[in-house]
C-alpha cells in the first residue's frame, strides 16, 4: 500500500463527556502505533494509558480509538503515530523477490518518515 498522507495525527477533537469513539486519518501499520493526549481546559497534557481505549485498524491503516470511559467535557483529544523504529523484516539471500515484504519496509520507512518531519517541524529551529 503506498503511504499517501503525510499527516501524524488527528485532531483536536472536543470530548463532551459521552463520546467514545474518536477517527484518525493518518496511516497506522499496528494498534500499538497508536498513541493518545488529552489536553485539559488549562493546556495541560496527558498521555493517555493503552487500558484506557482500544484501536481499531481499517483496512487502508485509517481507524479509530474507542474509550472505555468518555473524556471529561472540555478536554482535547489527540491521536497521534507512534511508530516503531524496529526494523523485524528479513530478506533470504538468494530467494525469489516479492513485493509485499518490500513494500511493507518503504511503507514503515514513509511513516518514520512522516513521524519525524512532525516532530521536527513543531520544534524550535536556530539558523547554521
Amino acid at each position: 500500500m503506498a503511504v499517501e498522507t503525510t499527516t501524524a495525527f488527528s485532531g483536536p477533537y472536543t470530548a463532551n463527556g459521552a463520546t467514545t469513539t474518536f477517527g484518525f486519518t493518518f496511516i497506522a501499520k499496528a494498534a500499538d502505533e497508536i498513541g493518545v493526549l488529552l489536553r485539559d481546559s488549562d493546556g495541560v497534557d496527558s498521555v493517555v494509558s493503552t487500558s484506557a481505549y482500544t484501536v481499531t485498524l481499517n483496512a487502508n491503516g485509517t481507524g479509530s480509538v474507542v474509550f472505555t470511559t468518555a473524556p471529561a467535557t472540555g478536554n482535547s483529544v489527540y491521536i497521534y503515530s507512534d511508530v516503531s523504529f524496529q526494523q523485524s523484516i528479513d530478506f533470504e539471500d538468494g530467494t525469489g523477490w516479492k513485493a509485499a515484504p518490500v513494500n511493507e519496509v518503504s511503507d514503515r520507512a514513509a511513516l518514520r518518515d512522516i513521524y519525524l518531519k512532525n516532530r521536527s517541524d513543531r520544534s524550535l529551529v536556530v539558523p547554521y
